[in-house]
């Protein structure tokens, strides 16, 4: 495919895209925590992208969390 039709077939900066910041580990605890609470058996990625907090905040807060036998 021509670059050109790639850059047309593309997603906008708007589509698709989703921000994470990256957050005190407190933090992201505290709100993964809630969110699993709220949310059970949801993926790890829904985490990520509900609550817009970077992949490996994240998954440090659960490992942690699980550590401490918040979560399974």
């Amino acid at each position: 495919m021509p670059l050109d039709d790639m850059q047309k077939n593309a997603p906008s900066e708007e589509e698709g895209l989703v921000e994470l910041k990256t957050i005190p580990l407190a933090e992201a605890k505290s709100k993964v925590l809630e969110y699993v609470r709220k949310h059970p058996g949801r993926w790890t990625s829904d985490i990520v992208v509900d609550l817009g907090i970077d992949v490996d905040v994240v998954l440090r807060a659960l490992e942690e969390l699980k550590n401490e036998r918040k979560v399974e």
